[in-house]
This record gives structure tokens, C-alpha cells and sequence, in this order.
């Protein structure tokens, strides 16, 4: 063959390998997804870490199925289906083990106060999220004042409309630092009629005003080392004006 002939060939051959190799990879992808979908089907789900619900209830609100393939699961959709379902829940991981179980974990969200509603009463826990609506005999943890939720939906935040957002954030800020700080059963209302000067009971003896809603984690680290400094029978209003030291009001 002449030579010219030769390197024609060769030029031809090298122009076919890179669709050979593009067809070879797309091959062993296909063939890779179709095992998959084939040998990796749920047949055992377990949810754990849950008192309140049922392993059923929270299977069930997932809308995970058994046969459904295990690495196509749409984790971010059954946990906000969780979420929407089941209002004590608070956290979610979905995890796989190998080659056929799915995993749900929860943890439970803890009421930790409560807010009005004409006559009802509805349980929050500390990011202010409504859990359920409770009688009177129901109600538990602080009693938060001057904060009322508008079209309340278990499950769902307080939405006291926007003039009323800063209230909300305010109340969330306390009672999540309140818990950090194992503070909380040592109130028992907090008053935010206000949202620029929340009060609140402490200890039974005290009123406590926190001013704006800023630096909270110094304000309550530092309302325990003031009140030791105080006689043990004490009673009356501690004060926090802003970037001042807190003052003491006798009663």
C-alpha cells in the first residue's frame, strides 16, 4: 500500500477512538445506573429517635416507600413532608446503609412555652415554632405575653404579621439563650408588649428588663453574678439601660 494510503488509514482510525471511548463511557454508565436501579431497592426502612410519634407515622409522612431505589430517594422532600406532618419534630437525618436499608433519625422538638390566641392557648418550643393547640389545663414553660400569632398552624412559625416580626425574633433570641444558659425554668413569663423593652420574671423574686434586643448572652451571663451580689431575700427590678451596668430597684 503506498504510504499515503497508510497514513489516510491512520488518520482515519484516530478520528474513530475518541467516539469509541464517548460511546464506551456512556456503555458503562448506563449499565452502572441500571444495576442501581436494580439491586439497590429499599426493603427495610427504620425511624428512630422518636417517643411522641411512631416509627409508622413517620415512615408514613416521608412518603418513602419500601421498593423505592435507595440512592434515588429525594431526602430534602421527605424531610420537609416530615416537617409538614408531624409538628414535634425538629431535626431530621436520612442515612443509607448498604445494600438495602434507609435510616430516619429525629429528634423532638420540646415545648418550652406558650402563647395566647383568643381562648386558645398554643405550645411553642424555643425557636417559636406553634407545636399544638392546648386547654388550659395543657399549657406548660413560660408565658409569653403581648405576642399574639395570627392564623396559627401547628407545625409552622408564630406569624404575628410584620409590625410584629421584631417581637418574634426577640422571643426566639431569649428563649433560645435562656435554654443554652439553663435559665429557662426559672421563668416563668415574659412580657413583650414592648418589642424595645422585654421583661421578664426571675427566680420569683425579680423583674427583669432587658432593653433592645442586643448582646442577650452577656445580659444573662451576667443577671446570676448580680443577683449574688444582692441580700438573700431581695426583692425588686434589675435593669439593663442599654450598654450600661445593670442597676438594682428595691421593691
Amino acid at each position: 500500500m503506498p504510504r499515503e494510503g497508510r497514513q489516510t488509514q491512520r488518520r482515519r482510525k484516530k478520528r474513530r477512538n475518541p467516539i469509541i471511548s464517548i460511546l464506551s463511557v456512556f456503555l458503562i454508565c448506563g449499565a452502572l445506573l441500571l444495576g442501581i436501579s436494580v439491586f439497590f431497592k429499599i426493603s427495610v426502612i427504620r425511624a428512630e429517635g422518636s417517643e411522641r410519634y411512631s416509627q409508622e407515622q413517620i415512615i408514613s409522612a416521608s412518603e418513602i416507600k419500601i421498593g423505592d431505589n435507595l440512592f434515588f430517594v429525594n431526602k430534602f422532600d421527605a424531610i420537609s413532608k416530615i416537617f409538614k406532618s408531624l409538628p414535634y419534630i425538629d431535626e431530621v437525618k436520612i442515612s443509607k446503609e448498604l445494600p438495602n436499608i434507609l435510616v430516619i433519625e429525629v429528634t423532638e422538638a420540646i415545648p418550652v412555652a406558650y402563647v395566647q390566641n383568643g381562648e386558645n392557648y398554643w405550645l411553642i418550643d424555643k425557636s417559636c415554632k406553634l407545636l399544638e393547640k392546648v386547654s388550659h389545663d395543657g399549657i406548660t414553660g413560660v408565658n409569653i405575653i403581648g405576642l399574639t400569632p395570627i392564623q396559627p398552624v401547628a407545625g409552622q412559625k408564630i406569624e404575628p404579621g410584620e409590625a410584629q416580626k421584631p417581637k418574634v425574633e426577640y422571643v426566639e433570641a431569649m428563649l433560645k439563650e435562656l435554654v443554652k444558659q439553663d435559665m429557662l425554668s426559672k421563668v416563668t413569663y415574659m412580657d413583650v408588649s414592648n418589642a424595645g423593652e422585654l421583661t421578664f420574671d426571675y427566680r420569683g423574686r425579680f423583674k427583669v428588663k432587658m432593653g433592645k434586643n442586643e448582646n442577650i448572652p452577656k445580659k444573662l451571663s451576667q443577671l446570676d453574678e448580680y443577683i449574688q451580689l444582692l441580700s438573700p431575700v431581695a426583692t425588686g427590678t434589675i435593669d439593663f439601660p442599654g450598654s450600661k451596668e445593670a442597676r438594682f430597684i428595691s421593691d
